[in-house]
């Protein structure tokens, strides 16, 4: 990278003219990628930090966070589109307005990551955990519901080797094909007859930089408020309404622990022993733990159970073994299906946003 004196005079002349830091970064930013940088291969990046190509002539069609490049719309690399919105990655905004705007004033409705494109991941625009997909017909205004969805983020640990707790590349990439295949094949539908889409979203992590615990407890205050809602009481113990705040991220990875696996609050901990159970068959029975933790925490979802008790992945399996030689002689109660009470009761624990508009 090549500095020339009489652009560094125009720079820091400038900078008196902005009290807000923020802006003078994203000055800065924008001075010294577009007049200073000189490099081959790496070229285009704006004020929000987005590579735009990376490698020339790319046939590559996704990019910064996954999200898919749309260059019919605004030309090579200024557009991206998730399911939901389109990003002009030339200022970092969304299109549209973030349907949740009204519950974070503190944020523009068209902010993307929390205006931290660096550190947080966007995903689709989405803050909650469970929603409808609707379609208004332009003419009459009539609102169609097509689908449910059921999203949550988990936090893989994965390694080359799969050390320090994580999956190997290849069994990560196994065991989320296999988790998304199996809470998705089921064909049951909602309680209004609507099928139902899981949608898990595999956000990869090293346990070698990122240790897990550390990684749950940054998340255990990341709560969204959805519309479900709890009783509680203000400062001066009168009874009061609130609305009740889910926690949309959970972490899993791999620690030798009784049972095969456990999980407690956003954490999911995998024996790689695995015991009795195939592979894949304790991640979805942990998961579904998380997405039936709200059961008797909110007014709509009231109920408590043992879920153990719902059959398929969620109930336990036994075995018997030679008292000699420790060897496995039957194995009985596994069945690594996603039973209808787990779904329902799923469909009825995870809070509720606001529905999405289907994207065209």
């Amino acid at each position: 990278m090549e500095l020339k004196e009489q652009k560094s005079s125009h720079i820091f002349s400038k900078l008196g003219q902005f009290k807000n830091l923020e802006i003078i970064f994203l000055f800065l930013t924008k001075e010294i990628f577009s007049y200073y940088a000189s490099l081959k291969n790496l070229n285009n990046f704006y004020t929000n930090m987005y590579p735009q190509n990376l490698i020339e002539n790319s046939i590559i069609p996704y990019s910064f966070n996954g999200m898919e490049k749309d260059n019919e719309i605004k030309g090579e690399g200024n557009s991206y589109t998730t399911e939901f919105r389109l990003l002009d990655t030339r200022v970092g905004r969304w299109l549209s307005i973030d349907q949740l705007a009204s519950k974070f004033p503190m944020l523009t409705p068209y902010q993307l990551s929390s205006n931290n494109p660096i550190l947080n991941v966007d995903l689709d625009g989405l803050e909650g955990v469970s929603y409808r997909v609707i379609k208004t017909d332009e003419l009459t205004g009539e609102v169609t519901a097509i689908k449910r969805v059921i999203e949550v983020d988990i936090h893989l640990a994965v390694n080359k080797r799969g050390t320090n707790g994580a999956y190997s590349e290849r069994s990560a990439k196994r065991i989320k094909a296999l988790m998304i295949s199996k809470y998705n094949s089921s064909g049951y539908l909602d309680e209004a007859g609507l099928p139902v889409e899981f949608k898990l979203n595999f956000i990869d992590f090293d346990p070698k930089v990122t240790e897990p615990l550390k990684l749950a407890g940054s998340k255990q205050n990341d709560r969204t408020p959805t519309n479900y809602s709890i009783n509680t009481i203000d400062t001066e113990g009168n009874p009061i309404v609130e609305p009740y705040g889910t926690l949309t991220d959970v972490i899993m990875f791999q620690e030798t622990v009784p049972k095969d696996g456990s999980f407690a609050l956003n954490e999911i901990k995998i024996d790689p022993d695995r015991g009795i159970y195939s592979f894949g068959h304790t991640e979805c029975h942990e998961l579904s733990h998380f997405l039936l933790s709200a059961l008797g925490q909110s007014i709509q979802s009231p109920n408590i159970e043992d879920d153990h008790e719902f059959g398929g992945w969620m109930q336990y399996g036994t075995h018997t073994t030679d008292a000699d030689t420790g060897e496995t002689l039957n194995i009985e109660g596994v069945d690594f299906s996603f039973s209808k009470k787990t779904f329902d009761s799923i469909i009825n624990s995870v809070p509720r946003i606001d529905d999405k508009e289907e994207v065209k």
